[in-house]
């Protein structure tokens, strides 16, 4: 009586949404399912009613946007007990476009959930679509097409652009620090028609954007003594500001010279005096900025003073502990992009440490439920954004394909694929988090958002090539 009553409880809540003729309730076998096709799995027209996005966090979890036509799709199940498959459902027409299987589910301690998955990778027709499963339900809606990202790409550019108070010269400086290493990697990513004022200028609109900033943290800086000051009231001039500005004033230079050669040359001045006015303070400073700015102005200059300070600092085993994307980073990207004389064994060292970090941030991906590194809380996604970040320079230099998922992974947990079931990026899918934590409302974090989609972007090309 009670398997009746729950059986009869079920068919009546898949009429109402409208999926009644979908599943039959028999014997089949995994086999006969699987083989069934988009023509004989299609809800009844007159029976349907318009899809409704679940009112409580579904036990099928995706990404809320969508994907691309190519790109890996997963979905995660949420139970102990689930059912042997899953369906692909049009949101327009009702049809059922496929059948996938769902793999036995494991017990994740740190998250007290039982987590499977299932691929409907095979799915790359444009459309709206959500995913159902016999028992558990459906998924909230996604979209399948090629410029599924462009709506989120414009709008972290643009909170990017129009974001007026920028009173920290360090974060001012971190923000142009991952545009910049994103654009030196994945230049044709970015585009001259993001509608901003100087759109159309044959310069790609990053750069006109950056060098706005280049041009605020140029009023913070002492023409008398080269130091910058670390917030935008020139109250006190700052050592570690200083070389923040050093660095990124040149890093503008190595990349805009091409188009203004007289505003480039400007920044290297500028940054060069900003060098010397550190310098005196290097024993005391985050060895990491250090290493960063004398990086760039030995890129730009070949000068031997930057190559004693930067040999000094290069070594792995000189130091310090550092956690996420640092100074170091930076500056190793920077060390094994120059075309002035260095040292071949400690680029190979540097290039063994990224690769090493990289395929252990791969590893530990692949190995939890939701593909990533998340936690149970869901607060670390600064730590997962770093990630990315080294993981999208190691793979423009070695085209891994792995990486490329890991990437995607990553944005697909942040829009939703995760435990609690929320987006991270600001209006984008139906279960926002609190405005506080989305990605989109730190300036830096929405830097990394941008590096991050235009990586995905360009990345899917290079793969192809190789």
């Amino acid at each position: 009586m009670k398997i009746t009553r729950i059986l009869s409880v079920f068919c009546i809540l898949c009429m109402l949404t409208g999926c009644a003729d979908i599943f039959t309730f028999s014997e089949h076998s995994l086999e006969q399912d699987v083989e069934q096709t988009e023509h004989n799995i299609t809800v009844n027209s007159s029976a349907r009613l318009d899809y409704e996005v679940p009112q409580s966090i579904p036990k099928i979890l995706v990404n809320q946007v969508g994907y691309k036509p190519g790109s890996d799709k997963i979905a995660i199940f949420r139970g102990e007990n689930l059912p042997s498959v899953f369906y692909v459902i049009n949101v327009e027409t009702g049809e059922c476009i496929y059948t996938g299987r769902i793999e036995e589910s494991e017990y994740n301690a740190e998250l007290e959930e039982y987590n499977s998955y299932g691929t409907f990778t095979e799915v790359t027709k444009d459309g709206k679509y959500y995913i159902m499963a016999d028992v558990i339900g459906m998924s909230y809606p996604f979209e399948i097409r090629e410029d599924i990202y462009e709506t989120i790409l414009y709008d972290a550019f643009r909170g990017y652009a129009d974001y007026v108070e920028k009173p920290e010269t360090y974060i001012m400086c971190e923000e142009a620090t991952i545009l910049l290493l994103s654009y030196e990697l994945y230049a044709s990513a970015y585009t001259d028609d993001m509608n901003i004022p100087e759109s159309g200028n044959g310069i790609p609109d990053i750069l006109d954007v950056v060098k706005k900033s280049t041009e605020r943290l140029s009023f913070r800086q002492n023409d008398a003594t080269g130091g910058v000051s670390a917030g935008s009231d020139m109250a006190e001039e700052n050592a570690e500001a200083s070389l923040y500005f050093a660095a990124v004033m040149t890093k503008f230079y190595h990349t805009y010279k091409i188009y203004d050669a007289g505003y480039a040359d400007t920044c290297l001045r500028l940054a060069r005096k900003a060098f010397d006015y550190a310098q005196t303070s290097f024993d005391r400073l985050d060895g990491g900025l250090v290493y960063f700015a004398a990086t760039e102005l030995y890129r730009a200059t070949g000068a031997a003073k930057y190559a004693t300070v930067l040999n000094a600092y290069s070594m792995l085993e000189n130091r310090e502990e550092t956690t996420g994307v640092s100074g170091y980073f930076y500056g190793d990207v920077t060390y094994l992009s120059t075309t002035y004389p260095v040292d071949t064994k400690v680029c190979e060292l540097v290039m063994n440490a990224l690769r090493d970090r990289v395929e252990k941030i791969a590893g530990d991906s692949k190995d939890e439920e939701y593909l990533t590194c998340g936690n149970k809380e869901q607060d670390n996604n600064e730590e997962l954004l770093a990630d990315m970040m080294e993981l999208s320079v190691v793979n423009y230099i070695i085209a891994n394909h792995e990486y490329d998922t890991v990437l995607q992974n990553h944005l697909h947990y942040f829009l939703g694929r995760n435990t609690k079931c929320i987006t991270y990026i600001a209006d984008a899918g139906y279960t926002n988090c609190a405005a506080e934590d989305a990605l989109t409302s730190n300036p830096v974090y929405n830097a990394q958002l941008i590096a991050m989609l235009n990586a995905i972007s360009q990345c899917e090309q290079i793969v192809w090539e190789y």
